[in-house]
């Protein structure tokens, strides 16, 4: 994913540093989560925080419970540091590196839940080991999570889709629940803005998602997701 360099990023960065799980990339070592969230004893983790709607609205949603943000791109990390300072929340803290690192960073078990919420794709053959539901990185999430802990993964791209349900049960992963969403909505004469404000405001958690028009006017909108969810970390 190519970002822009974003105007003021250092001084932004710095603004939330207080956000941000200092680690050493070289060698990363175990972390301490009681002492990084005192008082919490419930964790959870969302691998590709983008820009950060869905983790501080489900952060706010959840006070009793400690979250880890990872996203490796720093100037997108800003964006989603930002948003949790705004709202306040004690309950959030950002890992600005690669989800690779996170099995030297915390203990096997210690995790609930982890969260997969429409990551790159990687559509090239050559780059599938990249995927974040590739067999290596669902190994490595599956240490992670706690004996009845689960894996949530959300995509917009079929593609993705079809290919983890391949590689969860590779993984040791098997038991699955996954739903194909499809939803319409109809905007008569809608402008470009006001489809958008509609869709954030119906689908907050997840939007935007892969909006496709239809007829080549502003008419119709189809909003289309494919959901896995519950891949529990446990045969029984």
């Amino acid at each position: 994913m190519r970002v822009r360099k974003k105007k003021n990023g250092d001084a932004r960065f710095e603004a939330c540093k207080d956000l941000y799980i200092e680690f050493d990339k070289n060698a990363p070592e175990k972390l301490d989560l009681s002492a990084l969230f005192p008082g919490y004893t419930h964790f959870r983790a969302e691998i590709g925080c983008g820009k950060g709607s869905f983790i501080t609205e489900t952060a706010r949603r959840n006070p009793d419970i400690a979250f880890i943000a990872v996203e490796k791109v720093r100037d997108v990390v800003i964006f989603a540091s930002e948003k949790v300072k705004e709202a306040e929340l004690p309950n959030v803290l950002f890992i600005c590196g690669d989800a690779a690192a996170l099995s030297a960073m915390i203990e096997p078990k210690t995790l609930e839940t982890i969260y997969i919420n429409f990551c790159d794709p990687w559509p090239k053959a050559r780059h599938a080991k990249r995927r974040l539901t590739s067999e290596g990185f669902l190994k490595l999430f599956k240490e992670l999570l706690s004996d009845d802990g689960k894996i949530e993964f959300k995509t917009d791209n079929i593609g993705l889709f079809e290919y983890s349900l391949e590689e969860f049960p590779k993984a040791g992963l098997p038991r699955v629940m996954f739903k194909r969403n499809m939803r319409k909505i109809s905007l008569q004469k809608a402008s470009k803005s006001t489809v958008w404000k509609v869709i954030k405001q119906k689908f907050k958690l997840f939007a935007p998602l892969c909006v496709k028009k239809e007829k080549k006017t502003l008419d119709f909108f189809k909003l289309l997701w494919y959901n896995l969810s519950r891949y529990a970390a446990t045969d029984s």
